[in-house]
């Protein structure tokens, strides 16, 4: 488990500490933007989907290897 708190030393450095550990999921804890997510997923190579949604204040991604095949999702108020 690891804090990026928000992202303040930038998308690279957190996107390189994570490439480190070649994880096969990562798991993202209020996230801020969609915008956000999907560009650290893209970087990483991995898939991604998220809880964003208008007026949702509380922002959760997973991002998952491209290996693994999503099936459904489905989010839960």
């Amino acid at each position: 488990m690891w804090n990026v708190h928000g992202f303040r030393s930038g998308l690279g450095a957190v996107a390189n500490v994570i490439a480190k550990e070649q994880p096969d999921l990562v798991l993202l804890q209020e996230s801020r933007s969609r915008r956000r997510a999907r560009r650290l997923a893209k970087r990483l190579g991995m898939g991604w989907v998220s809880s964003h949604r208008m007026f949702n204040r509380v922002r959760n991604a997973v991002l998952h290897s491209r290996e693994w095949r999503l099936v459904s999702v489905k989010i839960q108020d």
